[in-house]
């Protein structure tokens, strides 16, 4: 059996907004979950891309309000423009591509137009431990335009992950950082809390907020 925590975020709302949140203080720096939650007070929120443990600094391409934060080559990108339609990419991306509003570069990408497709390498990923069991989080899009933020409890591999996601009516998906960093918030509650601190967050909002970069003092 596996404890399994899924917000459904209806991209088809107008009041609805999602961005990225950084750490206080901007790219190389950390925050515990619960002061970035606290900080930024977000509707919902799940755990964002991988960073470097040394220096803080992620290793996905992150654009918030549609303004390039960061720059990074690995992974599949979840990518919504200014009226939420949700698309992912597993291809290279300018750090301010024309008609974003929101980046995040996850990954590996878990399902592509309703299929298990796992391609770790092509996109990049080397460390082993992406392939080991263990908690994981992941998004995923469905056909009528949700995006759902999903979590697990017990260890799985990649394969697996995919499958539940399918389950859960996502026919494009894939990971965020998982293991220690796996982290979802929803109306005051965390049901998950990651066990180290976090560099970025992805952030669902019930109505859109301002222009000013999310996190970026």
């Amino acid at each position: 059996p596996v404890t399994v925590h899924v917000v459904q975020v209806d991209l088809n709302r107008a009041d609805v907004q999602v961005t990225v949140g950084v750490a206080n203080g901007g790219i190389g720096r950390c925050e515990t979950w619960s002061r970035i939650i606290d900080r930024l007070r977000p509707t919902a929120a799940i755990t964002g891309t991988y960073y470097d443990p040394a220096t803080f600094i992620p290793v996905g391409t992150i654009i918030a309000n549609g303004i390039g934060v960061h720059e990074g080559m690995i992974g599949t990108a979840l990518m919504f423009t200014p009226d939420n339609r949700a698309r992912f990419c597993r291809g290279r991306l300018p750090i301010s591509p024309t008609g974003l509003e929101t980046v995040l570069r996850a990954g590996p990408r878990l399902i592509d137009q309703g299929h298990v497709s796992l391609m770790p390498s092509v996109e990049g990923f080397r460390d082993p431990s992406i392939f080991v069991r263990k908690p994981r989080a992941a998004v995923g899009l469905t056909r009528k335009n949700k995006l759902l933020l999903v979590t697990i409890t017990k260890p799985v591999y990649l394969r697996e992950m995919a499958r539940m996601m399918l389950a859960l009516g996502a026919v494009n998906a894939m990971c965020m950082d998982g293991g220690s960093s796996t982290g979802l918030y929803y109306a005051g509650k965390s049901y998950q809390v990651p066990r180290r601190v976090m560099t970025n967050v992805l952030l669902v909002y019930a109505r859109p907020r301002g222009r000013k970069v999310v996190g970026s003092g």
